[in-house]
């Protein structure tokens, strides 16, 4: 026999649009009385009907995640792999589930046939910069869209990122206060153009704000043999920094194991930091200092967002800047007189 939300109602002793809200999450009742009709509903095994909640609500608990990068960045980028999980997550709250888009190698043609066909209540939009016409086509359809560590400056769009000048700044002022004058700046090539540049500048800018005359960047890819490299190629000039700013722990860690397998002591000849805090377990291994995003906290802001959109019908202009926070472990330590000459 089919269960109905009536046979649920009816056992439960309340109407059915009261047990409606209760399945879907948007009502108020006394928790025994929610209680019982959870209970009711997992007793029959009943689950809400998506399709049909979605033709009277037009809400589809479907959100898209788009991002300007080919697949091969999920693999090189933990932090990319880290948003979506904080998303999938987040979802679950709402019944909801997520749909990846790899935007990059769409054109506005096939992001329109792909938006036309996919039914979300919103998207979030991860390193749109640069990308003036999608960014276009996604207010012409008028659907909630955040622009997440994008940089997408228009008044009347949602932007949430985090303050990538505000870590970059800590952790130089946290190694000049330890002594540090030769702190070298350590990215990849292909970092995204907001973020890459902005820690850039960040760096200069703390650097020159410490007095410090040692200004140097090395580009590297992700992969170990990259930052091999390109840490040979510096190494072997003569050029010995006391530290290094990686501008991802994904950078740090490859960093370290190359100074490790060199004998060269973290930290006691050279300190190390990395960038996001992605992998927690593995920082720990490592002992990486690092800054830590808010990466929860953003994505909750997104969905948030999303949501009140649909509640209120219209799409709001929202801005917000998330601080970092500085988590020192034992890759970073102060400098010694031997590393310092």
């Amino acid at each position: 026999m089919r269960v109905t939300l009536k046979d649920i109602a009816q056992e439960a002793g309340v109407s059915v649009s009261m047990v409606s809200y209760v399945l879907n999450k948007s009502g108020r009742l006394t928790k025994e009385k929610h209680k019982q009709i959870m209970e009711i509903a997992n007793k029959y095994n009943y689950v809400p009907d998506a399709n049909a909640k979605s033709l009277v609500t037009g809400v589809t608990n479907n959100v898209g995640f788009m991002i300007n990068k080919d697949r091969e960045a999920l693999f090189q980028q933990p932090f990319i792999m880290q948003c979506i999980g904080e998303l999938s997550g987040c979802l679950r709250e709402y019944s909801g589930w997520l749909s990846l888009c790899m935007a990059q190698d769409m054109d506005a043609g096939e992001l329109r046939h792909y938006l036309a066909n996919a039914n979300f209540d919103g998207i979030v939009f991860m390193f749109a910069t640069q990308q003036q016409e999608k960014v276009k086509l996604l207010r012409d359809r008028k659907i909630p869209c955040v622009f997440l560590d994008s940089g997408i400056v228009e008044d009347d769009l949602a932007n949430i990122y985090c303050n990538d000048e505000l870590g970059i700044s800590m952790e130089v002022d946290h190694l000049a206060a330890m002594g540090h004058k030769k702190i070298l700046f350590l990215a990849a090539k292909d970092t995204h153009p907001l973020s890459g540049d902005l820690r850039r500048s960040a760096y200069e800018q703390a650097v020159r704000s410490h007095g410090l005359s040692y200004e140097k960047a090395v580009y590297t890819g992700y992969e170990r043999k990259d930052i091999y490299k390109a840490l040979d190629q510096l190494i072997g000039g003569g050029e010995w920094p006391t530290a290094m700013v990686a501008a991802s722990d994904k950078i740090a860690w490859g960093a370290i194991d190359y100074l490790r397998e060199h004998g060269i002591r973290v930290p006691e000849d050279i300190s190390v930091a990395g960038f996001d805090d992605v992998d927690m377990g593995r920082n720990e291994e490592y002992g990486l200092t690092t800054v830590r995003q808010p990466v929860h906290e953003m994505i909750v802001d997104c969905v948030n967002y999303i949501y009140e959109c649909q509640e209120s019908g219209e799409l709001k202009p929202y801005y917000r800047k998330w601080d970092p926070s500085l988590i020192v472990r034992s890759s970073t330590g102060k400098v010694s007189d031997i590393a310092q000459a």
